[in-house]
């Protein structure tokens, strides 16, 4: 059948697609083709009528569709609806790689078409944390104070790749996130962390490779011991390389050196992995990833050998989306035997979450979450949950505000603990 395509047979394409459609009249993948095969044919209002009765749950087919849409409108000089459509995919969070090409070729032909070479993202979060200081919930600093707290997070990303049909290519991203705790006594653990990268790309049909360069900053809003805030708390620089796979494996690896104000904490640090993505059928879709990474401290104790797996399931249905995902991460300080706690410090993290998203309205989704996490952790000063409340002795935090007094410790003591669970 697809080879009567191949070779323009549309007629007789059609007359075998026609076959498989009434066998199979649910199957966008059929559904895509007939509409693709009527449009060859100049036939827009057949086009028209068998996409208006046909919504896809799975969201690449329904996006492929939306581009079969916008291109009958071109054909027939409706632009704005064209537009709208185009507007509508470009949103979205994933799409074949062949459909990546044709949104961009169509967006050039339409006068209020997304610059197809920029493209950006905005995510705003409003809400409450029932334990705002779970990065850091038993610095000493921190004794008596009440750890729920309003916030507001930000997250902006930029992607700028002006040779998108190049086979090798620069590229180069952007990213700035914040989170700001609005309650007095966790103001200070609030933060703002800017990454670069820039890097070159090499696609394939069925293969992409990258190479970045990865300078990060993060700033903390409140000080430590030795001088008030906001500071620079860390900076690092990384070389990363990325692998995809046809559409369903992605595979990544990463060196680097992490500056921290506490020179104690500063390292190389490496981490290879690899995550996919999988559609389920009936508007269900799997993501998964899996991580090692590895930690070469200046204080050994801070050494550590890590490891993350995170999953998610989507279902979406006429563009509602729902996602419940579940991460864990273990941590293995072997040789911080005597600093954290009496044994060497080991940490289990869990962290569940729940999202529900609007359908978009130009280019805009309205959504909510609930997430929830807990550490267990051999040392008790690491061990927290999202309704933490300090039931510490007075013995205790002595014992804390030598260590604190030692190494100089901050108020967003452990923070790589929770990045890495995203």
């Amino acid at each position: 059948k697809l080879s009567t395509v191949q070779f323009e047979n549309y007629v007789w394409a059609m007359k075998s697609f026609s076959k498989l459609l009434a066998d199979n009249p649910n199957d966008c993948e059929t559904v895509a083709w007939v509409a693709w095969t009527y449009q060859q044919m100049a036939l827009p209002d057949d086009v028209e009528a068998i996409l208006s009765q046909t919504i896809c749950n799975d969201d690449l087919l329904q996006h492929r569709l939306e581009l079969i849409g916008a291109m009958n409108d071109l054909t027939q000089n409706r632009h704005d609806k064209a537009a709208a459509k185009l507007e509508s995919v470009y949103a979205a969070d994933a799409l074949y790689r062949s459909d990546r090409d044709a949104l961009q070729s169509m967006q050039g032909m339409t006068g209020n078409a997304q610059n197809p070479n920029l493209s950006w993202k905005l995510e705003v979060d409003f809400g409450y944390a029932s334990n705002a200081l779970s990065s850091s919930p038993n610095d000493p600093s921190l004794a008596d104070k009440e750890t729920g707290s309003p916030l507001l997070e930000g997250d902006f990303r930029i992607t700028l790749d002006p040779w998108k049909r190049a086979f090798a290519r620069a590229v180069f991203e952007a990213q700035v996130t914040g989170q700001w705790l609005m309650s007095d006594d966790a103001e200070n653990s609030s933060y703002g962390d800017i990454v670069l990268r820039p890097g070159v790309v090499v696609d394939a049909p069925n293969f992409k490779f990258g190479a970045y360069y990865r300078p990060e900053f993060l700033i903390l809003h409140g000080g430590d011991m030795y001088e008030e805030g906001p500071i620079l708390f860390y900076t690092s620089h990384r070389i990363e390389l990325d692998f995809e796979i046809q559409k369903w494996l992605y595979i990544f690896a990463g060196y680097g050196h992490r500056t921290f104000r506490q020179r104690v904490r500063t390292r190389d640090e490496f981490d290879i992995g690899a995550g996919g993505f999988h559609g389920l059928g009936a508007g269900f879709s799997l993501t998964w990833g899996a991580s090692y990474r590895h930690w070469f401290s200046v204080g050994n104790m801070y050494d550590l050998n890590g490891t993350n797996i995170s999953l998610a399931l989507d279902y979406r249905i006429r563009d509602v989306q729902f996602r419940l995902s579940a991460a864990y991460a273990f941590d293995d300080y072997a040789n911080s035997d005597g600093y954290f706690a009496t044994e060497a410090r080991q940490d289990h993290a869990l962290r569940g979450t729940f999202q529900v998203w609007s359908p978009a309205l130009a280019g805009v989704r309205v959504g909510a979450e609930f997430k929830a996490s807990r550490r267990w952790s051999t040392a008790d000063d690491y061990d927290y949950d999202d309704d933490f409340e300090d039931d510490d002795e007075d013995d205790d935090d002595d014992e804390d505000d030598e260590r604190f007094d030692e190494y100089g410790f901050g108020i967003y003591d452990d923070d790589d603990d929770d990045e890495d669970m995203d």
